[in-house]
């Protein structure tokens, strides 16, 4: 397989008739959902006729194009037609904020902009004119941008290119949790690599039925040869989900696969303590990964799985999934101790093909040579290498020096930024970001870490630890999302939190504890807390 996109045209071979695309429409005359289908067959006409029609439009080989489109058929056939045919679909989430949106579509250079009519609005309110990017596509009417959906209708179908592997297939930017997001390259090969790994981990079979949660990992659906149910609900806003629609779903269709940030889960957790037993029978899986799952809600959903079913957490980022992974059933029968004693959260064994490595923490450029590997149980930086990796991101130099190494060899390994050790076993622990790390006069603190600590403590939703003042001489503080926002009950949990700081040699030092009515996060998964938020705040409170 050359091209990611020809997995569509291999089913569609294989299992024409087969769902490729199950779109919910409530009813409300009816008790069970009706579903809008589209099968692999149609799914691959749609493409090659989409391919056709964005030829017409201008649309060639290696360009880059900001790809704005709900999730639904024409997200599907769109990504789909411009990786068949060489161009390079561009995907940001549009929730980052004017600011860092501007930039990343500047920093990716794209040729054309393809989105729906909201999506013209806003390139317009963005200053983002034909000067900036030449080709304008709108789906659906719009003032601003040529309608393609009539080119596509009338469109004959084409015969797709055949490229390599190695050509550019697209562009997808991080979360931006630390800092401004960057745009990760990814050519065929890395998607590829990653289909091959999911399939292997997870033993995922053509012809299972998937809730889609997320947008781009519902992509890889059709490649894996499953039914996609595209979930109603706002991907924007997984930590508000509405769970009953969601599993009805489940049951209606039979759900065997599901992959949800662990806010999305914590919002299912919700639903099943109203729902009848058998709401989650038929999932062989979930999957989940954006952030640490809490363990009690996975304790909740293990509970409502079937005998054979699990959740599983892969451990990696935007740049390099999956890279490890650990199911449900054995963090709660080996590590959920260990989480809360401060040592970490296990993300697992690496994954086949995968080589990890913990090497010194530094916070500036390194030769390889310099990155010195740390003895086996050590905390340092996580180090990888393998297929899966992508090996730069988009006209960003100094992402670039500062993440990406090579070795003698010649092997690309990628800094995760992120801290970590390696078990007497070969698994993975996790131990928070790099750039989230308390450097105090006494040494640094890893957030995750020290978190884990206090996340059983009855009361407490979610933790987050920030330094407080310049590295080096930085004041650890503790941050509280408390479960019943009340001011008697604040003070009474921040006690319990203090006494039980002094309870455990990592964290006796601990003095101050603040509280935050609700963490801010990420908007891709609504799980990543951004501790440099709660910084700010707590300097502010402090001082």
């Amino acid at each position: 397989m050359e091209n990611i996109a020809a997995f569509v045209e291999r089913c569609a071979s294989l299992h024409p008739y087969q769902p490729a695309l199950l779109l919910p429409q409530h009813s409300f005359a009816s008790k069970r959902n009706a579903y809008e289908i589209y099968t692999y067959q149609a799914l691959h006409e749609e493409i090659l006729k989409t391919i056709k029609a964005l030829t017409e439009f201008g649309i060639s080989k290696g360009m880059r194009v900001v790809l704005f489109v709900k999730p639904g058929f024409e997200f599907f056939s769109l990504t789909f037609a411009l990786m068949r045919m060489g161009a390079v679909p561009v995907f940001i989430d549009p929730g980052i904020g004017f600011k860092h949106l501007k930039a990343c579509i500047k920093n990716a250079k794209p040729e054309a902009f393809i989105g729906i009519p909201k999506a013209h609005i806003l390139r317009v309110l963005l200053g983002l004119t034909k000067s900036t990017i030449p080709l304008q596509g709108s789906m659906g009417r719009s003032g601003f941008a040529k309608n393609l959906r009539p080119l596509i209708q009338k469109a004959s179908k084409a015969t797709p290119n055949s490229g390599s592997k190695d050509d550019e297939a697209a562009i997808l930017f991080t979360s931006g949790s630390t800092g401004v997001p960057k745009g990760a390259l990814y050519r065929h090969r890395h998607f590829i690599a990653q289909v091959e790994a999911l399939k292997g981990l997870y033993e995922i079979r053509p012809g299972e039925v998937d809730l889609c949660t997320f947008p781009l990992f519902a992509l890889f659906a059709p490649a894996l040869g499953m039914s996609a149910v595209i979930a109603p609900m706002n991907f924007q806003k997984p930590g508000k989900a509405a769970p009953k629609p969601l599993l009805r779903i489940i049951k209606e269709l039979g759900v065997t696969n599901l992959f949800g940030s662990p806010a999305l889960l914590k919002q299912l957790e919700k639903g099943l303590k109203t729902s009848p037993p058998g709401a989650l029978t038929s999932l062989k899986r979930i999957i989940s990964a954006g952030a640490p799952v809490p363990i009690n809600t996975i304790a909740s959903l293990v509970a409502h799985l079937p005998g054979d079913g699990d959740i599983h957490t892969p451990y990696g980022a935007t740049e390099a999934l999956p890279i490890a992974s650990v199911s449900g059933r054995e963090l709660l029968k080996e590590a959920s101790l260990a989480r809360s004693q401060g040592q970490g959260v296990l993300v697992g064994q690496p994954v086949p093909g995968i080589r990890v490595r913990i090497v010194g923490i530094f916070d500036d450029k390194k030769s390889y040579s310099e990155l010195t590997p740390l003895p086996q149980g050590q905390v340092g930086e996580i180090m990888v290498a393998g297929a899966q990796v992508t090996e730069s991101y988009v006209h960003h130099p100094q992402g670039n020096e500062l993440h990406k190494v090579f070795d003698p060899e010649g092997t690309l390994w990628h800094r995760m930024g992120d801290l970590g050790r390696l078990d007497d076993k070969g698994a993975l622990w996790f131990y928070g970001r790099k750039a989230h790390r308390v450097r105090t006069p006494d040494g640094d603190i890893y957030s995750v870490a020290y978190e884990g600590i206090f996340q059983p403590v009855e009361g407490v939703e979610r933790v987050a630890l920030v330094g407080v003042g310049e590295p080096g001489g930085q004041k650890p503080v503790l941050y509280i999302e408390p479960k019943r926002w009340r001011k008697g009950e604040k003070e009474r949990l921040r006690q319990t939190l203090l006494t039980h700081a002094k309870s455990q040699p990592m964290t006796e030092g601990l003095d101050t504890v603040l509280f935050c009515k609700k963490f801010p996060v990420d908007i891709r998964h609504n799980s990543k807390i951004f501790r440099e938020a709660l910084r700010e705040q707590a300097t502010k409170e402090l001082f």
